[in-house]
């Protein structure tokens, strides 16, 4: 389940790079709310808890792109 939830994170982290809209970014900070949710109730091995725990970094990589994406885009917006 692990490697499922990294491919499902990596096919929104490719998204980011195209220079989503604000309605976009809004969808994708409530996927990765929902992937983080789902991870958090994966029953994890012991042998699995180094792939669990940078599966959980990596969530936090993107959450923190997509708000930094989000920041610049308000203020942006604001701007105009």
């Amino acid at each position: 389940r692990i490697f499922h939830w990294y491919r499902y994170l990596k096919r929104l982290e490719q998204v980011i790079g195209q220079h989503p809209t604000p309605d976009w970014l809004s969808a994708a900070q409530r996927e990765i709310i929902r992937i983080e949710a789902a991870v958090a109730s994966i029953p994890v091995p012991v042998g699995y808890s180094e792939q669990f725990y940078n599966l959980r970094s990596a969530i936090e990589m993107v959450r923190g792109r997509l708000d930094g994406m989000a920041r610049s885009t308000a203020a942006a917006t604001v701007a105009r």
